[in-house]
């Protein structure tokens, strides 16, 4: 490649040309020069071996420029650019370690000044890179039938996995499987995985009969009679076909949430997917919506993420924990439980005692009672007073967040 641009030197005789050449050569005697570098483990310590390696390349260019073109303006401005380049390094590097808060910038003309540099950060590839945001790394996960929990605080990537799962968002990387077929290069598997989001809309106006019925015809289902019996059949699943003449509008919320998993039973698919289903429920209707869920993971695998440790403990039997974006924990209910056991501690304080235990100690509830407060916490070594507990998988999942990755 540099044998070409040395020939191209001598074959233009156009300015423009010529600049732009001269241009790409030093950008790529400087990228060879800085990996001939890395290979052989030369490292550049001292900061004026460092300057005459940087500022070697750039004075050349300015020099072969001046001499072929002999164009004084074009010099001029040359120079004038790289001297303005060369700023704006300064001032970044300023930011970078730390010599200069952008934020808080204080004496005379600190508003020009704050101005300035941000002014510098932001210039396109000499500038501040922003950091890049990974909403989920590393995440390997095997899923079988059965009901799957997907837990972790609001923010830890698992509504990006669900999307990524259902094909509605494409990862940067990586791939979802299904019995040996990439879901990700085979678009035409789309049906078999059911979604139903966090937040979805329904006609409130519609009847749940007429809704699944337009929803079915969107889908697909062009013969009438097979159409009916579909959405008939969705509606017995959910328990809903006593009410499949009244209005959506006039259903409490898990009756809509039933709606939503009746829309996405009428392709068949052999993987249900839901968000957060239960945000918004009251108890009764959380436990109605846990066992139908239940019920259907036994012919179909039911992935089923949510931050209630509730719903996971009583309807799954195999469960991972996320956490800004990783896998923290994968396995059992049990298992889990078992990775805090010798942590949980309780015990009763008066109020001056209690305020100093939430200072010093990973407090995971407490209770007031007649005898004082009822404080329950983490711990990896004994407390004068306190008694040794079972962990609940609430206490384990406290324990996961605050201590990071287990083994899996």
């Amino acid at each position: 490649m540099l044998g070409m641009l040395f020939f191209l030197h001598t074959y233009f005789q156009d300015s423009v040309w010529l600049y732009l050449l001269g241009l790409f050569t030093w950008v790529a005697l400087d990228q060879l020069f800085g990996d001939l570098k890395k290979l052989m483990g030369i490292q550049i310590r001292s900061s004026w071996m460092n300057r005459l390696y940087h500022g070697f390349l750039p004075v050349a260019f300015i020099f072969y420029i001046h001499m072929r073109l002999k164009l004084v303006s074009v010099t001029v401005a040359t120079l004038s650019l790289f001297v303005v380049i060369q700023v704006i390094k300064f001032l970044v590097t300023r930011v970078q370690v730390g010599k200069v808060n952008i934020e808080h910038i204080e004496g005379r003309l600190s508003g020009i000044k704050s101005l300035i540099y941000k002014g510098a950060v932001s210039v396109p590839f000499i500038g501040v890179p922003k950091p890049e945001f990974r909403a989920l790394a590393g995440v390997d996960l095997n899923i079988e039938r059965g009901m799957f929990g997907l837990l972790g605080p609001n923010g830890a990537g698992k509504t990006t996995m669900m999307r990524i799962i259902c094909q509605v968002l494409m990862p940067s990387y990586g791939s979802v499987v299904v019995n040996g077929q990439n879901m990700i290069k085979q678009r035409g598997l789309q049906g078999v995985i059911g979604y139903l989001p966090q937040h979805f809309g329904l006609y409130n106006h519609m009847s749940a009969f007429n809704y699944l019925e337009y929803r079915a015809i969107l889908e697909g289902f062009k013969d009438n009679t097979k159409r009916r019996y579909r959405v008939l059949e969705c509606l017995e699943q959910v328990n809903l076909s006593d009410r499949k003449d009244d209005l959506i509008g006039s259903f409490s919320g898990g009756m809509k949430q039933r709606v939503g998993i009746a829309q996405t039973l009428l392709h068949l698919p052999q993987i249900i997917v839901v968000d957060e289903p239960t945000a918004g429920l009251d108890p009764l209707e959380r436990i109605r919506f846990r066992n139908l869920l239940a019920r259907f993971s036994q012919d179909h695998i039911v992935i089923f993420s949510t931050h209630i440790v509730e719903d996971i403990s009583g309807s799954c039997n195999k469960l991972a924990v996320l956490n800004q974006g990783q896998v923290v924990y994968t396995g059992t209910p049990s298992e889990m439980r078992h990775l805090a056991k010798g942590q949980v501690w309780e015990c009763v304080v008066d109020d001056e005692a209690f305020v100093k235990m939430e200072t010093d100690l990973e407090m995971i509830t407490h209770v007031r009672t007649p005898g004082g407060i009822c404080a329950r916490f983490l711990a990896q070594n004994p407390i004068s007073g306190a008694t040794l507990v079972e962990p609940n998988l609430e206490d384990a999942y406290l324990y996961l967040l605050r201590h990071g990755s287990i083994p899996c």
